[in-house]
């Protein structure tokens, strides 16, 4: 078995092409071991995949009185460690050679210089991650519930829970596209953006994501899975991946790409759906246009005019139905305006005397910000929010994108 068929066989690269695993081979570093070798100690930090190639090595942990306790052996082709290219959480094990053994490695540093000069790599590796890491916590509570009466297992088995849902909220955290998001306020010029996404769980349903096209266009996109945590991030994962795709050719036809999203997510769930707003804005024009999805409204707040301007447009949730009809809208748009984007875990939180928080609150709070010309328009919004529902839990993603031109 040559090395790309071992890649093959590992679940983070499924689905990648030749000629994209080919890119990662020139990455690998061969590497011998000598016997009773420790390869990896439990503890310490993360930077690598093992696959073996020759010899073996046995996994080990320690149990709570000091003593090793063995897991499992390892022949030619297995591998280990796959989940340190994405985070930096300590090794959770002992793996130490049994024989002289003959191992690839594959440093995360290196890798991240793969991932971020090809794309479409990139999308299919995290939506992978996020797989694995769903069926490695399904295994672990598995696992868990048969081992209720062995109390001694009780904290090793939560914190390997704990390390799979900081995996997932990193894999999110590339999903959402937040480093981007973070860094670059502006896009393209004459548009500033800022953001507030806080999941209900470690990680969520919840999407946003912009995306430009050339100097005058770019996409924006949000989102709301059906559900919350584990289940739902890998929802919204399929959104991203398919977004990310389709895009580059449907991102300056809103309806096409809609229904693009819609047949995509229908053809993998059958059961679930996602709430959506798609805006494609155009400078050049002074424009913008958008396609609702099941989803709530932007507000756009017209500067001329200081106030805000009805958004029509009808269409229903993605995965719902086949061969949907999707209206788009297209608004002029002059200096001064907004567009504040947002999902249904701001309208819908509930104070401690039971009162929601709703669209007419979240629309005075934007007019009150925005009318009183008020720096930082997002951040006040949400601090009222958060005065508002002080005392009690956020019950739902909390996702807001502000455009300002």
């Amino acid at each position: 078995m040559n090395v790309e068929q071992l890649l093959h066989q590992i679940p983070i690269f499924n689905g990648l092409a030749h000629d994209q695993l080919v890119e990662v081979l020139p990455l690998l570093t061969r590497e011998q071991y000598p016997t009773q070798h420790m390869i990896i100690k439990e503890g310490s930090p993360g930077d690598s995949l093992f696959i073996v190639i020759r010899g073996s090595v046995r996994v080990t942990k320690k149990a709570e009185d000091g003593e090793d306790v063995f897991i499992s052996n390892m022949v030619p082709g297995a591998y280990f460690g796959e989940l340190a290219l994405i985070d930096k959480q300590p090794r959770s094990a002992n793996v130490i050679t049994n024989e002289p053994s003959t191992l690839l490695r594959l440093r995360r540093d290196l890798f991240h210089n793969l991932l971020s000069l090809n794309k479409d790599f990139a999308v299919v590796f995290y939506r992978n991650c996020l797989l694995e890491t769903i069926a490695r916590i399904r295994e672990t509570a598995n696992n868990f519930t048969y081992a209720q009466g062995v109390l001694s297992k009780t904290t090793s088995r939560l914190n390997e829970i704990d390390a799979d849902l900081s995996n997932a909220k990193e894999v999110q955290d590339y999903l959402i596209n937040s480093n981007a998001l973070k860094e670059c306020k502006s896009m393209i010029s004459g548009v500033l953006h800022s953001f507030i996404y806080l999941p209900y769980f470690d990680v969520g349903g919840d999407f946003v994501n912009i995306i430009k096209y050339d100097d005058q266009h770019m996409g924006i996109i949000i989102s709301d899975v059906m559900g919350h945590g584990i289940t739902a991030a890998l929802s919204t994962g399929v959104l991203k991946s398919a977004f990310s795709i389709y895009a580059k050719k449907y991102g300056r036809k809103p309806v096409v790409l809609m229904e693009k999203l819609n047949d995509h997510f229908r053809e993998l769930f059958t059961n679930r759906f996602a709430t959506c707003y798609y805006a494609l804005v155009d400078m050049e024009q002074q424009a913008v246009t958008l396609v609702k999805a099941g989803h709530a409204a932007p507000l756009v707040w017209r500067s001329e005019h200081q106030t805000f301007i009805n958004v029509k447009g009808n269409g229903p949730g993605l995965g719902i139905m086949p061969n949907p009809v999707f209206e788009e809208e297209r608004l002029k748009i002059r200096l001064g305006d907004k567009l504040l984007f947002y999902t249904d875990g701001i309208v819908e939180q509930r104070n401690s005397d039971g009162v929601m928080f709703g669209q007419e609150r979240l629309k005075m709070s934007f007019y009150e910000t925005v009318s009183q010309r008020k720096s930082a328009v997002l951040q006040e919004v949400f601090n009222e929010f958060k005065g508002f529902s002080k005392g009690v839990n956020f019950c739902d993603d909390i996702t807001m994108l502000l455009l300002e031109l």
